[in-house]
């Protein structure tokens, strides 16, 4: 075969979805097609498969191994519907800096599981509307499951929302057991923050926030901030059985939980005492002291097939002490 039609071939086969790339230790990593899988063994996968897997709806990508992501820099998969599973592996130090996570949205039933992610680095400069470590918005079914974050966000943008895990929830969406603990800062005003999340839409309907937490400090400035929402929009979305240790040190309007709004909620509470307010625009009764927030008989109703409750501590997910082992 001539050679121009070797490059030619070549070509075709990297713009496609079944794109291969060549590791350096020689192994092979391929975009899966729609129910398949592709296991992710490195750094190297990683960063291939969110550069050249455009069209992920129904394949599922496993990591198989911890992933460090020290002095690499991600190019973020726009749009992403299928399974991400982490298998109870961590990335480590993933850095953005223009503003933006890991994926720019889920959709379409897409699944975000079983993953932790440490020692993150978020810049938001406001390129993006909505700025979430693991995706800018959900939409469309999508599904965050089990997903830990802990890290640093800087925001210097404005007109914008941020959140520790997604920037906006918008149509049936659910975030469940997942947690986020770091240090954010924002040097702007109009900006709403939350934990968790920054805002809902306006046709969240039937999404959720379920059995998650936020601890950490926030500082700095912005028109709302909340320890787990910012924002919700014309009282979408519901938030049940999660908590707040989230210390809010910054000018503006703030909540223990949600900072506006009026979203519904239910067994939801906020430690008062950290927080520095003693309100919260969702589940409004739900501020606690510390002691109060660290007495097992607080929490009656939760599952302790998902939390770890006793006295003397706050609740933990029971699934983050796992490490590197397969959901059965």
């Amino acid at each position: 075969m001539k050679l121009h039609k070797i490059l030619s071939l070549l070509s075709i086969a990297m713009l496609s979805n079944y794109a291969m790339a060549i590791i350096g230790d020689g192994a092979t990593f391929q975009c899966p097609g729609p129910g398949e899988t592709a296991d992710i063994s490195t750094a190297s996968d990683l960063a291939f498969m969110m550069e050249n897997c455009k069209n992920t709806t129904g394949a599922t990508f496993k990591l198989v191994n911890d992933i460090d992501l020290s002095g690499r820099t991600l190019t973020r998969l726009r749009f992403f519907s299928g399974t991400f599973d982490g298998q109870y592996h961590t990335i480590s130090n993933f850095t953005s800096r223009d503003g933006g996570g890991m994926f720019d949205m889920l959709y379409q039933n897409a699944i975000v599981k079983n993953l932790k992610l440490k020692n993150v680095y978020m810049f938001v400069d406001g390129s993006n509307q909505m700025s979430g470590v693991v995706a800018n918005t959900a939409d469309d079914n999508a599904i965050i499951s089990k997903v830990a974050v802990s890290g640093k966000i800087d925001i210097d943008g404005s007109g914008i929302a941020v959140g520790g895990l997604v920037g906006a929830q918008v149509r049936n969406t659910k975030i469940m057991q997942s947690s986020f603990s770091g240090d954010v800062f924002s040097g702007q005003k109009n900006v709403i923050f939350g934990g968790l999340l920054g805002a809902t839409g306006r046709a969240s309907i039937d999404s959720e926030i379920t059995d998650s937490y936020a601890t950490g400090n926030v500082t700095g400035i912005a028109s709302a901030s909340g320890g787990l929402i910012g924002t919700d929009d014309e009282q979408s979305g519901k938030l049940n059985n999660s908590y707040s240790t989230m210390k809010l040190s910054l000018a503006g309007s703030k909540g223990g939980l949600e900072g506006v709004g009026s979203l519904e909620c239910k067994d939801s509470y906020w430690d008062v005492n950290v927080t520095l307010t003693n309100k919260s625009a969702a589940c409004p009764t739900g501020g606690r002291t510390t002691a109060q927030m660290q007495t097992a008989s607080t929490y009656q109703g939760w599952d302790t097939n998902i939390w770890k409750i006793t006295n003397g501590a706050y609740p933990k997910l029971l699934w983050e002490a796992q490490n590197n082992s397969p959901e059965k």
